[in-house]
């Protein structure tokens, strides 16, 4: 049985649209806030369970988290492991205050 053709078209569009994204890598420290925001709503315990050990152009070992929002691909590069989850936990204190 052949694929119909809307259903190859939707295919083809889905495939596309994830084409089309913009590829992002950033350092945490550079990631603006609106982005940090987010990552706190989808990490409320943090994200250091999450992040993934990459190879970059350096041919140095880098820590990120993968991160897509409706337009772009983040690789949120983790420097310094550690410090980014005590500053992320420190923001989160910080807020819950408020």
């Amino acid at each position: 049985m052949k694929p119909s053709l809307p259903g190859l078209r939707k295919q083809v569009s889905n495939n596309y649209t994830a084409m089309s994204k913009r590829n992002v890598m950033i350092s945490y420290e550079r990631l603006p806030e609106i982005i940090r925001a987010e990552l706190r709503k989808l990490y409320p315990d943090g994200f250091q369970n999450h992040l993934k050990t990459i190879t970059d152009f350096k041919e140095q070992t880098v820590h990120v988290l993968k991160h897509e929002t409706s337009d772009s691909v983040y690789l949120i590069k983790m420097e310094n492991v550690k410090a980014a989850i005590v500053n992320y936990l420190n923001n989160e204190d910080l807020q819950s205050i408020d």
